[in-house]
Parts: C-alpha cells; sequence; structure tokens
C-alpha cells in the first residue's frame, strides 16, 4: 500500500470562494447559476439551472470569479456533492456551494477532484457535519477535512486514471444532449416551421389556429391519447434496493427531459395503468419549484434494463392511441407550444397543480399518419442511440467508483506504472 501525507483542506487550498449568506436576484435568463441542486456524480448537470443577468453578475461575484478547472462542493443539502467547471464558461456561484482551487505546490487540481469524493473524505465531511434532518458543514469545519497526499507524480497517475473515465461519461453526455437537439430540430422543422418533405406542393390553409398545411387537422389530446394518473405512496414503501423503479416529480427536467438521478426504487401496491415502461411519455403535473417551470413538463422513459416503473401521483402517464407514435407525442409535448400553454391552466399557490384534463383539451395540428410515422422511425432511432450511451455511462461510473477508493487509499498503488498524464487539465 502506498503511503501518504494528510494535509487539510486549509493547507492544501490556495483560493477558497464562500458565497453563503447571500442570494442573488434571479432572471430568465443570463449567465449560468451553479446551485447545490445541480451538482451531482462529479458533474455540473445539465436541464436544471438557474440564472442571473449579466447586469447583477459583477455586483454579486465580489468575493471571486471561477476560473476553468476549479471545484465546486456543495456544503447542505445535498452535503458533499463534487463537481469541476470543465469549461472556460463564466458562472455564477450560490449558496451552499464553496469553490475549492489547490496549491500547485502540494496538490494536483485533477487529484484534489478525485480525492474530495472519496470515503476517506466524504466520512470526514460526515462527521464534522451537524443537523438532525438536513446535514451542513461549517466553512471552519471543511477546512480541517483532510485529503490524502502523494507525490505530486503519483498524484497526477491517479488523477489521469479516474480523469479517464470522467472525460468519456461527459463525452456520452455531449453526443446524448446532441442526438436530442437533432430530434427537436427536426420536430419544429417539420411541424412548427411546416417545412416538411414534400412542402412546396401542399398549401396552407386557415384554421383555428393560424394557417396550417392543407390536410391536417386540428385535434385535442384526449383525441389521439389517454391519460393515466399515478399513484400517492408512503415513504415507508421507498426503499434503497429491491422494488421497482419509482417515477416522481425529480425525475423531470425544468425545460423537459428525463433525469435519470430522479429515480427512487418502491415496494408497494399498484396498478398497472399507474405503470410505465421505456418509451412511455410521462409528465409533470404538479410543481413545487419556486421557479414553477416543471408542470406541463414531459419525460420519454428511457430504457434502463428494468420492465416496469411505478408513477407517483405527481405525474401523469399519457398512452397514445393507434397510428400516433409515442415519439411523434412525445415531440408535440416536448417540442411545441404545449407547456408554456398548458401551465397557465395549473392553480396553488405554494404547490402548483395541473387537471389531466386540462392536458387532455389542448388543441394542436395533427399531421398525417404517414409524415408522423416518418418523424418517429427517425427519432426513435436516436433516442435508442441515447440509451445505449447512458448504459455505457453507467458502467463506466461503475468501474470509477470501484477504482476510487482503492486508488486515492493506496491500496491500489499505481505510481511505479508509465501512466501518460499530459492531458489533464492543469493550470
Amino acid at each position: 500500500m502506498a503511503a501518504f501525507v494528510a494535509k487539510s483542506i486549509e493547507e492544501a487550498t490556495e483560493t477558497l470562494i464562500d458565497y453563503r449568506g447571500k442570494t442573488p436576484p434571479k432572471s430568465d435568463s443570463g449567465i449560468k447559476l451553479i446551485t447545490a441542486k445541480v451538482i451531482k456524480d462529479g458533474f455540473i448537470q445539465g436541464g436544471n439551472h438557474e440564472y442571473i443577468s449579466e447586469e447583477n453578475y459583477a455586483t454579486w461575484m465580489k468575493r471571486g470569479l471561477p476560473k476553468q478547472w476549479d471545484i465546486l462542493i456543495t456544503t447542505e443539502a445535498p452535503l458533499g456533492e463534487v463537481a469541476q467547471l470543465r469549461s472556460p464558461e463564466k458562472v455564477a456561484l450560490a449558496q451552499r456551494v464553496i469553490l475549492l482551487r489547490g496549491d500547485p505546490s502540494c496538490i494536483d487540481q485533477q487529484y484534489y477532484f478525485q480525492a474530495l469524493k472519496s470515503p476517506f473524505v466524504q466520512a470526514q465531511l460526515k462527521a464534522r457535519s451537524t443537523g438532525t434532518t438536513v446535514l451542513g458543514i461549517k466553512q471552519s469545519e471543511l477546512r480541517q477535512v483532510e485529503i490524502p497526499c502523494y507525490p505530486l507524480p503519483t498524484q497526477r497517475k491517479i488523477a489521469a486514471v479516474l480523469s479517464a473515465y470522467d472525460d468519456l461519461i461527459e463525452n456520452n453526455t455531449r453526443r446524448i444532449a446532441l442526438l436530442e437537439q437533432m430530434a427537436q430540430a427536426l420536430y419544429r422543422e417539420w411541424f412548427v416551421h411546416f417545412c416538411f418533405p414534400g412542402h412546396e406542393d401542399v398549401p396552407l390553409i386557415d384554421s383555428p389556429l393560424g394557417s396550417i398545411p392543407q390536410g391536417w387537422q386540428i385535434e385535442k389530446v384526449s383525441a389521439i391519447a389517454d391519460v393515466y394518473r399515478g399513484r400517492s405512496y408512503r415513504s415507508a414503501n421507498l426503499v434503497e434496493e429491491g422494488g421497482l423503479p419509482f417515477l416522481n416529480l425529480k425525475c423531470v427536467n425544468r425545460d423537459g427531459g428525463f433525469r435519470r438521478d430522479g429515480l427512487k426504487r418502491y415496494a408497494g401496491a399498484y396498478k398497472e395503468t399507474q405503470t410505465a415502461r421505456a418509451g412511455d411519455v410521462v409528465m409533470a403535473v404538479t410543481d413545487m419549484t419556486q421557479e414553477r417551470r416543471i408542470v406541463a413538463r414531459p419525460a420519454r422513459v428511457p430504457a434502463m434494463g428494468e420492465d416496469t416503473f411505478v408513477l407517483s401521483m405527481d405525474l401523469v402517464k399519457i398512452v397514445p392511441k393507434e397510428q400516433v407514435p409515442s415519439d411523434y407525442l412525445y415531440g408535440m409535448f416536448r417540442f411545441s407550444q404545449f407547456p408554456d400553454e398548458v401551465k397557465q391552466h395549473a392553480s396553488g399557490v405554494n404547490v402548483l397543480h395541473l387537471r389531466p384534463d386540462r392536458i387532455e383539451e389542448f388543441e394542436f395540428a395533427l399531421a398525417p399518419a404517414a409524415l408522423r410515422s416518418n418523424y418517429a422511425s427517425i427519432v426513435s432511432v436516436l433516442y435508442q442511440e441515447c440509451d445505449v450511451l447512458e448504459r455505457k455511462n453507467d458502467l463506466l461510473r461503475e468501474t470509477r467508483n470501484i477504482l476510487l477508493p482503492r486508488l486515492i487509499s493506496g491500496q491500489l498503488d499505481i505510481s511505479h506504472l508509465p501512466i501518460d498524464t499530459g492531458g489533464l487539465g492543469h493550470d
């Protein structure tokens, strides 16, 4: 086993930036605000970002500006999630997030990032935390957490091995985003701008929704799909292992799409109509967020090696009728004006509620059967590739998480191995 010297975060850190105690004014667009809830599994997750305006950035970020490869660690709700700023994009930091920039004379920044995720460090974070229902750690306590420090060449070798997995995960995630953008672009080209194959020979006609191609029909969702509500559940039925995957609000991104890290497990009773399968369309019908952006947002259930998913009552499953492909229906819900229009019918003060019949009453221009089938046949291939890439990422995470504690603890000594460390991001 390789020997290391333990250095506190205080000793190993050149720059620490803490914006706790301040709440920035939010805006609909502008500079991305990194909050604790988007830091997960070593990455900043997409799809649920908040923003501050460009005008407020300079006055808000007076305590210091983030740089590429800086490390972010959450101090509460949740405690100890770590991510790294992998691009030079300008970002703002929210409460419950502390930035760490290592002292290059004693710690490699990429190694520092990996070490913070290790059980050795995570156990110290929890031991120094306070709170009952929600664990949190003070900055003074965080500074005393110890990091195992090897000679810098060894640190860089450890970082190179683990970073290779992170790089592959990031590349796959980017490919997934590009495939989803292709599905969106195709839907809007064909069904919003009406530039579908052969559109030159199809005249536009007047309709209650404006000009639409001849042969298209104005229909309500109820004419082409059935809506099923999920079930209420008791927390006692949520389990760590066993049971079935449980779809809930956390599985839906604020801009639509599926969040795999939101899945829980369920071991209670359910009905067939309260379940979903891969490829099904689900939708949020309640919204507890401050931004009110989740309600009416759809998600496509991905293929994850599970046959049955149980639905929370916060979601509905929307099942298309004959000759209406699910992927076409998902495109309409996700990429049209549907979410913005239907969410206006949600009501409530602290929690928004959307009645399923409001979904059923939505009217849209239904394309001819051949065109919607053509679209579905194209995008189904894209979504299948997304599912394949997600499964690859699962395997990469599993392998990385097995190696991580062994490398950081010194149980697996690679100091003597000829490992190339030239591709890492170093200052």
